[in-house]
């Protein structure tokens, strides 16, 4: 049974959420060329697109320790208008959700099937940004996207891996990224942005 993995998630957990939150916490920035950093893993499929421009993003953070080891649980914060969130978990004891969105019209998705103690994170900061991110498979697995800016879009999926950690960032303008990793062998960390 898992006994260390679910905290040791959820702690890589809240530090990328609060990464991503302190990321958010003033000045303008410019997005940067993506950046790739995979560790005994291979990258099935990355389509990834770039328009640099400036933004002014807005600030907010999330915790994520309401995540319980017994069931799973899911955690959903809005602050704007028209965001919509959706969140999916079956067959996942001890798994979790969570997603925060700021801004207006922003759209995020989560799910995790089949894959006990896995967690994922989304943090959408901005207008227009859509997230989707997916767990299949495997067990003790984290899944961080964060995005800042407007019109972004990102597709991440990992399937059937064990204690695999994949995070995703972006910030800037209007354009879309995705990734999709598969087998990845235990301990493997990929951080992508």
């Amino acid at each position: 049974m898992m006994t260390g993995a679910p905290s040791r998630t959820r702690r890589c957990l809240r530090s990328t959420l609060l990464a991503a939150a302190g990321l958010a916490g003033g000045g303008s920035a410019l997005a940067e060329p993506i950046s790739f950093q995979v560790d005994n893993a291979s990258v099935e499929q990355i389509v990834a697109g770039q328009q640099q421009r400036s933004y002014e993003p807005m600030a907010g953070i999330l915790d994520p320790s309401t995540l319980t080891e017994a069931g799973s649980s899911v955690v959903i914060l809005q602050r704007g208008e028209d965001n919509a969130a959706t969140s999916h978990v079956r067959n996942s004891p001890g798994a979790g959700i969570a997603t925060l969105q700021l801004g207006a019209q922003n759209s995020a998705i989560a799910a995790i099937e089949d894959s006990p103690g896995s967690v994922i994170g989304q943090v959408q900061i901005g207008n227009g940004n859509t997230s989707v991110a997916a767990i299949v498979g495997g067990s003790g697995n984290t899944l961080a996207t964060a995005q800042i800016g407007n019109g972004l879009g990102a597709l991440v999926g990992l399937v059937n891996s064990q204690d695999t950690v994949v995070t995703y960032g972006q910030a800037g303008q209007d354009y879309n990224g995705g990734v999709v990793i598969k087998n990845a062998p235990p301990g493997t960390r990929i951080k992508i942005n």
